[in-house]
């Protein structure tokens, strides 16, 4: 299975986990790049990237999910300010970790809430919080699927 099939499989799953509770979703369709969940009062666009590099392909507060890795994590911080103009979310996963699975950035509330000295260190912390992936990892996964 791809990267992208992978991430798929994970986001469809983590939509429905996030509703399990609420059960607010009214539909989940895919589209060519993700989902789009349609609750109640809201539409979110789920965009699936095995790589941050192409995020400018996503659309202005769409949520990204993508693998937590060292480059994706470096990209985040490089592109910090273009990632807040979009005002996306970015869900950052590792299934392998054995502290917390995944990590999530509203970008945009990040960075009005947080002091603008400190953003690089509280990113790094959250990061930590799940343990980065190689692209060797990231092939057993997709081998292994979800």
């Amino acid at each position: 299975m791809s990267n992208e099939e992978y991430l798929s499989r994970w986001t469809y799953n983590y939509i429905k986990y996030k509703d399990a509770i609420l059960k607010r979703i009214i539909s989940i369709e895919r589209k060519e790049s993700g989902f789009l969940a349609v609750y109640k009062d809201r539409r979110v666009s789920y965009e699936i990237m095995a790589s941050l590099k192409d995020f400018s392909n996503a659309a202005n507060e769409s949520t990204i999910v993508t693998f937590n890795t060292i480059e994706n994590f470096h990209l985040m911080l490089n592109e910090w300010k273009k990632l807040v103009e979009k005002k996306l979310t970015i869900v950052l996963i590792n299934p392998l970790s054995k502290l917390d699975e995944k990590w999530t950035v509203a970008t945009h509330v990040h960075d009005s809430v947080c002091d603008k000295g400190s953003i690089k260190r509280g990113l790094k912390t959250m990061f930590e919080s799940v343990e980065p992936l190689s692209n060797e990892q990231i092939g057993q996964i997709c081998r292994a699927g979800p």
